[in-house]
Parts: C-alpha cells; structure tokens; sequence
C-alpha cells in the first residue's frame, strides 16, 4: 500500500516512497539519538580527560559511534534513494544533508 502525504499535483511528498529512502531516514534519526546520548552522557557528568583517547570511555564513544556511522548512512542510502528510486521528498533530502554534514565533519576534523 502507497501512502501519499503530499499534493498530488506538485508530485511533492514528505515521506519517502522507498525502501532507500526510508532507511535514509532512520540513519538520520540514529544521528539525533545519538547526539541526544552524547549530551544526557555529558549532563551525568562523563567527560574526557587529557590522556585518555577516544574508545577509553564507553559513554562518551558509544554515542559518536551512533553519529558517525548513522551519518555516513544517511548520506549513503540518501544519495541511492535519490539515484535508483528517483526519491526527492523531505525527507530524503534531509536525510542526505545531515549525512554531508556529519561526512564533512569526519574528513575534516582534526
């Protein structure tokens, strides 16, 4: 069964039609749980001292793991949805910009 929730004459639409699109969107949203982790992590106090690396705390590295590999993802799934299912509603869109956004990062922080 196909759910539409756009308007059927612009063809535009909210929701990904397709499988890749969909799973851009959780990739996405594993994104956001995993800030929201990193940040509860940070509240309860968890914090990185100078001589510690990035895996010797598990609450601190568990959530950039989530973002890191739901980003990458995101941007992945994204552009196939876009490429093989001809897929450009919100969501999708959204989906791949957070995915550049969170790639950009990996490739260029130090």
């Amino acid at each position: 069964m196909t759910v539409h929730t756009g308007h059927h004459s612009t063809g535009f639409h909210i929701w990904p039609a397709g499988p890749y699109g969909r799973w851009s969107v959780a990739s996405a949203l594993t994104v956001v749980a995993g800030q929201v982790a990193y940040w509860v992590a940070v509240l309860i106090g968890e914090e990185r001292t100078a001589e510690e690396g990035f895996f010797d705390n598990w609450w601190l590295a568990s959530p950039g793991l989530m973002i890191a590999v739901g980003g990458v993802a995101a941007l992945v799934t994204g552009v196939s949805a876009m490429a093989r299912e001809r897929d450009r509603s919100l969501g999708v869109v959204a989906a791949t910009v957070v995915g550049v956004v969170v790639t950009l990062f990996l490739v260029f922080a130090e």
